[in-house]
């Protein structure tokens, strides 16, 4: 197996782990300019909502973002959830830009471990809490 070219910053692992502690709710992640490395591009606080993480993921352009989902089952007991996303927007119409998150998303995924979900969003309509919610 080829291992990607492209580097997980230790800011993404720094910021996984907050999430995993529950000091923080999410991240959202992309691939620098001359891809080489993904870099962390925001962490949202523990009291984020899921509107917050959406609304720092651009609407256009590919990222990856992990999110700790908590929500009422239906007994009501209180559950949390680490969800992986990878987001490759339709609307993104370059192939150069959409191709680095395609190779590198292992990469990624095996820095932010363990997810209890991963989730591929394609367009934006679909980034959102109940399409989260539905995948439990």
């Amino acid at each position: 197996m080829v291992s990607s070219a492209i580097i997980v910053s230790d800011e993404i692992t720094a910021a996984f782990q907050e999430i995993n502690k529950r000091g923080a709710r999410y991240l959202v992640a992309k691939i620098n300019d001359d891809a080489t490395q993904i870099e962390l591009e925001s962490k949202g606080p523990r009291d984020a909502t899921f509107e917050d993480f959406a609304a720092a993921i651009p609407n256009d352009l590919p990222r990856y973002g992990v999110f700790d989902l908590e929500f009422q089952t239906d007994d009501g007991r209180t559950v949390n959830k680490m969800v992986f996303l990878s987001y490759v927007p339709d609307s993104c119409k370059s192939v150069a830009v959409k191709f680095p998150y395609a190779n590198s998303k292992d990469t990624m995924k095996h820095k932010c471990s363990p997810c209890a979900k991963e989730i591929q969003v394609n367009d934006r309509a679909d980034l959102t809490f109940a399409e989260f919610r539905g995948n439990f």
